[in-house]
């Protein structure tokens, strides 16, 4: 999936699906609109069955009066299906466009940006997009989040990944080998965990990439996680 050429910088059908010319350019349109339900930080309860394809979705705009390379004040990585936004910088159009629009629809660090320009499916090309255009429309999903805890004697099993160690807010499951999240994986397949979910709390834990793997390593007899996850593409 090329996890690890994702330094900062849906399949193809599916992304299409969330498609839609959402941004007007008639005068006193805002440069935001949802597709499905408001985001927000949404955890699936306890034992409910999780569907990421209930992912917020919202469209927005960015406009810069020259392309500057700077992804409009964002720092974005590729995982090989998605772009996920790391981290926004004061003073950039994203801050100024986060100022102006209502809080569930403002860019904020987790987001996975799904479409750009009418890309889907190729983050390469949509990097390529936000680091060479003035302008850029977006297809913004916020991951649902859900809960497993998870005993073990052992190891985990799993490998993961990050953008950059001090920016963003998760670890990206990268492999899943023998171990304890396999096994739970096989008892629990309505709540298992898949490659590119997100770790985004571990043991009550959360921060940054170097944050939660310290916790990972530290952690006992039972890992409670906290995953995101998008939109099957």
């Amino acid at each position: 999936r090329g996890l690890l050429r994702g330094a900062p910088g849906g399949g193809p059908e599916g992304a299409m699906l969330l498609h839609c010319c959402c941004v007007s350019e008639a005068p006193g349109e805002t440069p935001w609109r949802e597709i499905s339900p408001k985001p927000s930080v949404l955890t699936v309860a306890e034992g409910a069955d999780f569907d990421a394809t209930e992912c917020p979705t919202f469209c927005l705009e960015l406009k810069a009066e020259e392309a500057r390379g700077d992804l409009f004040g964002t720092l974005l990585f590729n995982d090989g299906e998605v772009l996920e936004v790391l981290a926004v910088r004061d003073g950039t159009v994203v801050a100024a466009y986060n100022e102006s629009a209502p809080t569930e629809w403002r860019l904020q660090p987790g987001d996975f940006v799904l479409e750009t320009n009418d890309i889907a499916g190729d983050p390469t090309r949509m990097l390529a997009e936000w680091r060479d255009q003035s302008r850029v429309m977006c297809t913004v999903c916020r991951p649902r989040r859900f809960t497993v805890a998870i005993r073990r004697c052992g190891a985990l099993g799993i490998a993961v990944v990050h953008g950059h160690p001090t920016k963003g807010s998760t670890l990206v499951v990268d492999q899943i080998g023998q171990g304890a999240v396999a096994e739970w994986n096989a008892a629990n397949p309505d709540r298992a965990i898949h490659p590119l979910d997100r770790i985004v709390v571990v043991n009550g834990r959360s921060g940054t990439p170097s944050v939660l793997k310290e916790a990972l390593l530290t952690s006992g007899s039972v890992v409670t996680l906290t995953l995101a996850r998008g939109p099957k593409l």
